[in-house]
Protein backbone atom coordinates (compact mmCIF):
# COMPACT_ATOMS: atom_id res chain seq x y z
CA UNK A 1 0.00 0.00 0.00
CA UNK A 2 2.80 2.43 0.85
CA UNK A 3 4.37 2.07 -2.59
CA UNK A 4 1.00 2.63 -4.28
CA UNK A 5 0.41 5.82 -2.26
CA UNK A 6 4.01 7.02 -2.80
CA UNK A 7 3.51 6.80 -6.59
CA UNK A 8 0.37 8.95 -6.65
CA UNK A 9 1.21 12.26 -8.39
CA UNK A 10 -1.08 14.28 -6.09
CA UNK A 11 0.69 12.77 -3.03
CA UNK A 12 4.11 13.51 -4.49
CA UNK A 13 3.15 17.14 -5.17
CA UNK A 14 1.54 17.60 -1.73
CA UNK A 15 4.53 16.23 0.17
CA UNK A 16 6.98 18.21 -1.98
CA UNK A 17 5.12 21.47 -1.35
CA UNK A 18 4.39 20.82 2.35
CA UNK A 19 0.64 20.70 1.70
CA UNK A 20 -0.89 18.79 4.62
CA UNK A 21 -4.38 19.99 3.69
CA UNK A 22 -4.27 18.09 0.40
CA UNK A 23 -3.18 14.88 2.15
CA UNK A 24 -5.94 15.41 4.69
CA UNK A 25 -8.55 15.81 1.93
CA UNK A 26 -7.25 12.74 0.07
CA UNK A 27 -7.00 10.28 2.92
CA UNK A 28 -8.67 11.31 6.20
CA UNK A 29 -12.27 10.85 4.95
CA UNK A 30 -11.64 7.17 4.11
CA UNK A 31 -9.29 6.28 6.94
CA UNK A 32 -11.98 5.08 9.37
CA UNK A 33 -13.11 2.46 6.87
CA UNK A 34 -9.51 1.40 6.18
CA UNK A 35 -8.93 1.11 9.95
CA UNK A 36 -12.15 -0.76 10.69
CA UNK A 37 -12.17 -3.13 7.71
CA UNK A 38 -8.46 -3.68 7.05
CA UNK A 39 -6.91 -3.20 10.48
CA UNK A 40 -4.71 -0.28 9.43
CA UNK A 41 -3.80 1.69 12.54
CA UNK A 42 -1.10 3.97 11.20
CA UNK A 43 -0.82 5.89 7.93
CA UNK A 44 2.08 8.31 8.25
CA UNK A 45 4.12 10.62 6.01
CA UNK A 46 7.67 11.69 6.94
CA UNK A 47 10.08 14.34 5.68
CA UNK A 48 13.49 13.38 4.23
CA UNK A 49 14.95 14.32 7.63
CA UNK A 50 12.69 11.72 9.34
CA UNK A 51 10.37 14.26 10.93
CA UNK A 52 6.67 13.47 11.12
CA UNK A 53 4.97 15.39 8.31
CA UNK A 54 1.38 14.12 8.39
CA UNK A 55 -0.38 11.31 10.25
CA UNK A 56 -3.61 10.37 8.53
CA UNK A 57 -4.60 8.57 11.74
CA UNK A 58 -3.78 11.68 13.86
CA UNK A 59 -3.88 14.73 11.56
CA UNK A 60 -3.18 17.26 14.32
CA UNK A 61 0.01 15.53 15.51
CA UNK A 62 3.08 16.32 13.41
CA UNK A 63 6.53 17.88 13.57
CA UNK A 64 8.11 15.37 15.96
CA UNK A 65 11.62 14.15 15.13
CA UNK A 66 11.55 10.40 14.59
CA UNK A 67 15.25 10.00 13.79
CA UNK A 68 16.26 9.02 17.31
CA UNK A 69 14.02 5.98 17.57
CA UNK A 70 12.62 5.06 14.13
CA UNK A 71 15.60 3.49 12.41
CA UNK A 72 13.48 2.13 9.56
CA UNK A 73 12.25 5.63 8.70
CA UNK A 74 15.82 6.94 8.75
CA UNK A 75 17.00 4.02 6.58
CA UNK A 76 14.17 4.43 4.05
CA UNK A 77 14.98 8.13 3.72
CA UNK A 78 18.74 7.55 3.51
CA UNK A 79 18.53 4.78 0.93
CA UNK A 80 15.47 6.14 -0.87
CA UNK A 81 14.27 2.55 -1.04
CA UNK A 82 11.37 0.68 0.47
CA UNK A 83 12.19 -0.62 3.95
CA UNK A 84 9.58 -3.00 5.37
CA UNK A 85 6.32 -1.00 5.13
CA UNK A 86 7.91 2.39 4.43
CA UNK A 87 8.16 3.61 0.83
CA UNK A 88 10.10 6.60 -0.53
CA UNK A 89 8.27 9.46 -2.22
CA UNK A 90 9.87 11.32 -5.13
CA UNK A 91 8.69 14.42 -6.98
CA UNK A 92 10.31 15.69 -10.18
CA UNK A 93 13.25 13.37 -9.56
CA UNK A 94 13.91 14.59 -6.01
CA UNK A 95 13.40 12.59 -2.81
CA UNK A 96 10.72 14.41 -0.78
CA UNK A 97 9.97 11.95 2.04
CA UNK A 98 8.44 8.59 2.91
CA UNK A 99 5.06 7.06 3.71
CA UNK A 100 4.20 4.07 5.88
CA UNK A 101 1.28 1.94 6.90
CA UNK A 102 1.05 0.06 10.17
CA UNK A 103 -1.29 -2.71 11.24
CA UNK A 104 -2.46 -3.42 14.74
CA UNK A 105 -0.97 -6.59 16.19
CA UNK A 106 -3.76 -7.16 18.67
CA UNK A 107 -5.68 -10.44 18.89
CA UNK A 108 -7.55 -9.78 15.65
CA UNK A 109 -4.39 -9.84 13.51
CA UNK A 110 -3.06 -13.31 14.37
CA UNK A 111 -6.58 -14.75 14.56
CA UNK A 112 -7.24 -13.55 11.02
CA UNK A 113 -4.02 -15.24 9.87
CA UNK A 114 -5.12 -18.64 11.16
CA UNK A 115 -8.85 -18.38 10.48
CA UNK A 116 -10.10 -21.42 8.58
CA UNK A 117 -6.54 -22.67 8.02
CA UNK A 118 -6.31 -25.39 10.65
CA UNK A 119 -2.84 -24.25 11.68
CA UNK A 120 -1.37 -22.71 14.79
CA UNK A 121 1.04 -19.81 14.83
CA UNK A 122 3.23 -18.25 17.45
CA UNK A 123 4.57 -14.71 17.41
CA UNK A 124 7.70 -13.66 19.20
CA UNK A 125 9.03 -10.16 19.55
CA UNK A 126 12.70 -10.23 18.65
CA UNK A 127 14.83 -7.36 19.95
CA UNK A 128 16.82 -5.41 17.38
CA UNK A 129 20.00 -6.74 18.97
CA UNK A 130 18.87 -10.26 18.06
CA UNK A 131 18.83 -13.46 20.04
CA UNK A 132 21.73 -12.30 22.24
CA UNK A 133 19.38 -9.74 23.84
CA UNK A 134 17.06 -12.48 25.14
CA UNK A 135 17.29 -13.14 28.86
CA UNK A 136 15.71 -16.23 30.39
CA UNK A 137 15.47 -14.56 33.82
CA UNK A 138 13.28 -11.73 32.56
CA UNK A 139 9.72 -12.21 33.79
CA UNK A 140 8.20 -9.80 31.28
CA UNK A 141 7.66 -12.59 28.77
CA UNK A 142 6.11 -11.86 25.42
CA UNK A 143 4.80 -15.06 23.91
CA UNK A 144 1.47 -15.90 22.39
CA UNK A 145 0.27 -19.19 20.98
CA UNK A 146 -3.04 -19.20 19.20
CA UNK A 147 -5.29 -22.08 18.43
CA UNK A 148 -7.62 -22.18 15.50
CA UNK A 149 -11.36 -22.45 16.18
CA UNK A 150 -11.27 -26.07 14.99
CA UNK A 151 -8.11 -27.19 16.78
CA UNK A 152 -7.31 -26.38 20.39
CA UNK A 153 -3.85 -25.36 21.50
CA UNK A 154 -1.64 -28.22 22.63
CA UNK A 155 -1.22 -28.60 26.38
CA UNK A 156 1.56 -26.54 27.88
CA UNK A 157 4.79 -28.41 28.28
CA UNK A 158 7.69 -27.48 30.53
CA UNK A 159 10.21 -25.37 28.70
CA UNK A 160 13.94 -25.44 29.21
CA UNK A 161 14.93 -22.39 31.22
CA UNK A 162 18.38 -22.38 29.62
CA UNK A 163 16.92 -21.75 26.17
CA UNK A 164 15.51 -18.20 26.02
CA UNK A 165 13.58 -18.89 22.84
CA UNK A 166 11.84 -21.96 24.28
CA UNK A 167 11.26 -20.26 27.60
CA UNK A 168 9.60 -17.37 25.81
CA UNK A 169 11.16 -14.89 28.18
CA UNK A 170 12.41 -11.81 26.47
CA UNK A 171 14.39 -8.87 27.69
CA UNK A 172 14.06 -5.91 25.40
CA UNK A 173 17.40 -4.38 24.61
CA UNK A 174 17.68 -0.67 25.33
CA UNK A 175 16.59 1.29 22.27
CA UNK A 176 15.43 -1.84 20.48
CA UNK A 177 13.06 -1.45 17.58
CA UNK A 178 10.85 -4.52 17.82
CA UNK A 179 9.83 -6.49 14.75
CA UNK A 180 8.12 -9.72 14.03
CA UNK A 181 9.95 -12.61 12.46
CA UNK A 182 7.95 -15.30 10.67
Amino acid sequence: MATLVARMPQVQAAVASGDRASLDALFVPGFAELRDQQGVRQFHFHTPGSVSFFRVNQPDTFGDDLSGFRETVVRANATRATVRVIAPIAHDGAHVGTVEFGLSLDDEFPNALVAESGVQIEFRVVPKAGIAAFDSSDSAAVERSLATPTRPAPPSQPKAAADPIRSGRLKRAAGAEDWLEF
